[in-house]
């Protein structure tokens, strides 16, 4: 028993010759050990704040009612968040999703942002092909600086279906 004592003492294993012991098993401990604490290190900071993951939000073109509304209309996201547009009109009533400065005119009362009537930045977040199948998609990613975006479906904006993005910091 005293050698079974003796040989946990040194931590060599009693079916390994000792050199294997101290060169191989005793550094793959350490790595383990320090493999545990990079693991808490990441996870500590994962729940700081600022190094959030972008969230999606979805906006439902038409109501369950089947009106022609984006639901919500307005949502606040923040800059690298990412809106889904999902259709919920049955297929004969197609619908897009169009930013321009006549949706912008339509919805503001305030003064215009120029950020938020750049043509070249209407361009990049619009989806003007129209979506017919019903629970069809269209996904954006606002990697846009901050401000107020306003979208309409094309084919029934005069009805007034007009949204608004505000993207914050």
């Amino acid at each position: 028993m005293t050698s079974k004592m003796n040989h946990f003492k040194d931590r060599t294993l009693p079916h390994l010759p000792a050199w294997i012991s101290t060169t191989l098993i005793r550094p793959m401990r350490k790595v383990k050990a320090l493999s545990l604490i990079v693991a808490l290190i990441l996870s500590v900071l994962s729940l700081l704040p600022g190094t959030a993951q972008a969230a999606t939000t979805e906006v439902q073109i038409g109501s369950a009612r089947g009106k022609l509304v984006f639901e919500p209309s307005t949502v606040t996201i923040k800059a690298g968040d990412t809106i889904k547009w999902v259709n919920n009109l049955s297929a004969d009533s197609a619908c897009n999703v169009v930013f321009d400065k006549v949706a912008f005119d339509t919805y503001n009362d305030t003064e215009e942002d120029p950020k938020a009537i750049d043509p070249e930045l209407f361009s990049y977040l619009s989806h003007k092909n129209v979506i017919k199948e019903p629970t069809g998609t269209f996904t954006k990613i606002f990697n846009v600086p901050e401000g107020k975006y306003t979208y309409a479906c094309t084919p029934h904006q005069s009805e007034g279906m007009i949204g608004q993005v505000i993207v914050e910091r």
